[in-house]
């Protein structure tokens, strides 16, 4: 079905008043494969509508600071008055569609036929009723999408801008993180974090629950960061001291996976790590607290809850940042090595996906690169299928951060990608893919 939405445009967001005039911008330059609607509503008080504002503007300036790329456009429709249905991006069937229904703690939401017809659209529609913390579902929301989980926030619903872009395909649906840190000092963080990033959705490494007998150690630690998002680091006394923190210290920075340090009483800085990725914990912040000058934190103390609380609220802040930026260094380094090569004839389209045509032996040749942050999951090689098989053209690959190095975990991903027809190359061996682009030659 034509549409009147130019390519490039993978995100639009709008907000509808109490008099039901709608505002829209749509977003060019990201560095993502997923395109999305999202539109805010609110109950008719002032209070939700101003709750509203704040989600528009905290999505306005998170997806603005994604690259240096990403910019606001100009709708071509204008936005229509009933443009809340009426978008085009509902007949693209690779838009999700997320509406957002913000509330306050007194007013109930009345009912309109706009939920009914979003619940029921399809499985490309999801929507996220927000309330403030202790309001009450049953008595605020319309049945319609009463059996839907809130987001409850406590101080902004801004707080869960994490999860409308999850829906929205813009943040992953799960939050990987690895944690750093020296058994001798940090032990009690190391488990305290552990269970309180589980509880807040995180698959998160610690090598004493995640690493059985009889499995190499070096390989997990390798494979486990290359599935990670995030080094969250426990700067303790002597972290620059141990051998395996120094590797997996070493492979992060490799790897660039994003980062965040948690500078304890007495700790050493990772010096690599910058401040604006540091979060500094002060003596009275644990529990039992510190006092006295020169102050060392031990294993058997935890973070009191206000030092927990920011350091969960920085983590989820940053990942998926830093998922982002690891996917546009890829891109932008494969893309600059093929026009050092000569070969210029490159395109992304508008999920992200790299198309080159270079000149083979036998005439021209095209690709399709595919760059997955982190080692590619099920819908990455489904995607891939779609595209490349049954083969042989176009010739299909997915840069990952690290090739699997433990044999099993190696053996099923090579396993998916010869069935999908693509070929699994390691981004620290990119050049080599860039020299075979340039030859017209099999990856």
């Amino acid at each position: 079905m034509p549409t009147t939405l130019p390519d490039g445009l993978s995100f639009i967001v709008q907000r509808r008043d109490s008099l039901g005039h709608v505002e829209c911008d749509g977003y060019q330059g990201l560095p993502t494969s997923q395109s999305a609607l999202v539109l805010v509503v609110s109950a008719p008080t002032a209070a939700a509508e101003a709750s509203a504002k704040e989600v528009v503007a905290a999505l306005d300036a998170w997806i603005l600071s994604l690259s240096s790329g990403a910019r606001r456009v100009t709708v071509p429709c204008g936005c229509r008055p009933s443009g809340t249905v009426k978008c085009d991006a509902h007949s693209l069937p690779n838009y999700r569609k997320v509406l957002v229904v913000v509330g306050d703690s007194a007013i109930p939401i009345p009912h309109e036929p706009l939920f009914d017809w979003w619940v029921t659209a399809g499985p490309s529609y999801a929507v996220v009723p927000m309330l403030p913390l202790g309001a009450s579902p049953t008595r605020l929301l319309p049945k319609e999408i009463a059996h839907l989980n809130v987001a409850a926030w406590s101080r902004s619903p801004a707080e869960h801008l994490d999860d409308v872009l999850a829906l929205s395909g813009l943040a992953p649906e799960d939050r990987r993180v690895f944690i750093s840190y020296r058994r001798t000092e940090a032990l009690e963080i190391a488990e305290q974090l552990f269970e309180v990033l589980e509880k807040n959705r995180f698959d998160v490494f610690v090598d004493r629950f995640r690493i059985a007998p009889g499995y190499d150690f070096q390989e997990r630690l390798t494979d486990e960061l290359a599935h990670k998002s995030m080094i969250l680091v426990l700067e303790s006394p002597t972290i620059l001291q141990s051998r395996w923190i120094e590797y997996e210290l070493a492979f992060a920075q490799e790897l660039e996976l994003g980062r965040l340090a948690i500078h304890l009483p007495g700790g050493t800085k990772v010096p690599w790590l910058d401040d604006e990725n540091r979060v500094v914990v002060a003596p009275g912040e644990l529990s039992p607290p510190l006092s006295g000058a020169g102050a060392t934190v031990t294993a058997e103390r935890r973070l009191d809850t206000i030092a927990l609380d920011r350091v969960v609220a920085c983590l989820v802040a940053e990942h998926t940042l830093a998922l982002l930026r690891r996917r546009v260094v890829l891109l932008d380094a494969l893309r600059v090595l093929l026009t050092i090569r000569g070969v210029t004839n490159q395109r992304l389209d508008q999920r992200g996906h790299l198309h080159v045509v270079s000149k083979a032996p036998k005439g021209l040749r095209e690709y399709v690169v595919w760059a997955t942050p982190r080692p590619p999951e099920i819908d990455d090689f489904r995607i891939a299928h779609g595209v490349c098989a049954p083969g042989p053209d176009p010739t299909g690959a997915l840069v990952t951060p690290a090739v699997f190095r433990e044999t099993r975990r190696r053996e099923r991903y090579e396993w998916l990608a010869a069935r999908s027809h693509v070929e699994l190359r390691d981004a620290g061996r990119i050049g080599e893919v860039a020299d075979r682009i340039a030859a017209g030659i099999d990856l």
